[in-house]
Protein backbone atom coordinates (compact mmCIF):
# COMPACT_ATOMS: atom_id res chain seq x y z
CA UNK A 1 0.00 0.00 0.00
CA UNK A 2 1.92 3.25 -1.40
CA UNK A 3 2.19 6.71 1.40
CA UNK A 4 -0.46 9.30 0.70
CA UNK A 5 1.23 12.36 -0.95
CA UNK A 6 1.51 15.58 1.04
CA UNK A 7 0.60 19.07 -0.64
CA UNK A 8 2.82 21.41 0.59
CA UNK A 9 2.10 25.62 0.70
CA UNK A 10 4.65 27.68 -0.58
CA UNK A 11 4.97 29.18 2.84
CA UNK A 12 5.50 25.75 4.42
CA UNK A 13 8.17 25.47 1.51
CA UNK A 14 9.45 28.29 2.54
CA UNK A 15 10.12 27.89 6.36
CA UNK A 16 11.84 24.38 5.68
CA UNK A 17 14.26 26.17 3.35
CA UNK A 18 14.80 29.06 5.72
CA UNK A 19 15.17 25.93 8.56
CA UNK A 20 17.64 24.32 6.44
CA UNK A 21 19.74 27.63 6.11
CA UNK A 22 19.67 29.01 9.38
CA UNK A 23 19.21 25.77 12.26
CA UNK A 24 22.22 24.65 11.90
CA UNK A 25 21.13 21.25 11.56
CA UNK A 26 21.90 19.33 8.20
CA UNK A 27 19.52 19.45 5.35
CA UNK A 28 18.86 15.49 5.64
CA UNK A 29 17.80 16.19 9.29
CA UNK A 30 14.95 18.80 8.59
CA UNK A 31 13.95 16.80 5.71
CA UNK A 32 13.47 13.26 7.74
CA UNK A 33 12.13 15.45 10.44
CA UNK A 34 8.88 16.76 7.90
CA UNK A 35 8.90 13.48 6.45
CA UNK A 36 10.51 15.10 3.28
CA UNK A 37 13.31 13.90 1.07
CA UNK A 38 16.29 15.64 -0.05
CA UNK A 39 15.79 15.97 -3.62
CA UNK A 40 12.59 17.07 -2.98
CA UNK A 41 14.28 20.05 -0.80
CA UNK A 42 16.76 20.55 -2.98
CA UNK A 43 14.21 20.64 -6.17
CA UNK A 44 12.58 23.21 -3.58
CA UNK A 45 15.31 25.39 -3.31
CA UNK A 46 16.27 25.67 -7.09
CA UNK A 47 12.58 26.88 -7.31
CA UNK A 48 12.82 29.58 -4.79
CA UNK A 49 16.16 30.39 -6.17
CA UNK A 50 14.93 30.88 -9.67
CA UNK A 51 11.97 33.02 -8.21
CA UNK A 52 14.43 35.45 -6.51
CA UNK A 53 16.22 36.70 -9.33
CA UNK A 54 12.76 36.47 -11.67
CA UNK A 55 11.74 38.75 -8.74
CA UNK A 56 14.99 41.27 -8.46
CA UNK A 57 15.56 42.31 -12.07
CA UNK A 58 13.87 45.56 -11.55
CA UNK A 59 10.93 44.40 -14.22
CA UNK A 60 13.25 43.71 -16.59
CA UNK A 61 11.55 41.02 -18.66
CA UNK A 62 13.14 39.18 -21.53
CA UNK A 63 12.13 40.01 -25.05
CA UNK A 64 9.52 37.45 -25.55
CA UNK A 65 10.65 34.94 -28.99
CA UNK A 66 9.23 35.17 -32.11
CA UNK A 67 7.68 31.76 -31.15
CA UNK A 68 6.00 32.92 -28.06
CA UNK A 69 4.67 35.92 -30.14
CA UNK A 70 3.45 33.83 -32.80
CA UNK A 71 1.25 31.75 -30.07
CA UNK A 72 -0.16 34.63 -28.63
CA UNK A 73 -1.61 36.00 -31.85
CA UNK A 74 -2.39 32.64 -32.56
CA UNK A 75 -3.91 31.70 -29.18
CA UNK A 76 -6.09 34.58 -29.37
CA UNK A 77 -7.12 33.73 -32.92
CA UNK A 78 -8.05 30.69 -31.27
CA UNK A 79 -9.94 32.40 -28.70
CA UNK A 80 -12.00 34.64 -31.12
CA UNK A 81 -13.33 32.03 -33.68
CA UNK A 82 -14.51 30.28 -29.77
CA UNK A 83 -16.74 33.67 -28.99
CA UNK A 84 -17.94 33.21 -32.67
CA UNK A 85 -18.88 29.34 -32.84
CA UNK A 86 -20.52 29.70 -29.28
CA UNK A 87 -22.45 33.21 -30.54
CA UNK A 88 -23.56 31.49 -33.46
CA UNK A 89 -24.49 28.27 -31.55
CA UNK A 90 -26.85 30.56 -28.89
CA UNK A 91 -28.58 32.03 -32.18
CA UNK A 92 -29.28 28.30 -33.58
CA UNK A 93 -30.61 27.30 -30.01
CA UNK A 94 -32.56 30.70 -29.71
CA UNK A 95 -34.01 29.78 -33.57
CA UNK A 96 -34.73 26.17 -32.88
CA UNK A 97 -36.09 27.00 -29.45
CA UNK A 98 -39.10 29.09 -30.67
Amino acid sequence: MGKTRRRWSGKEKFQIIKECQQSGASVSEVCRRHGLSTAQYYDWLKQAEQAAVEALQNGQREKPTKREERMKRELTRMKDVIVEITSENLELKKTLGD
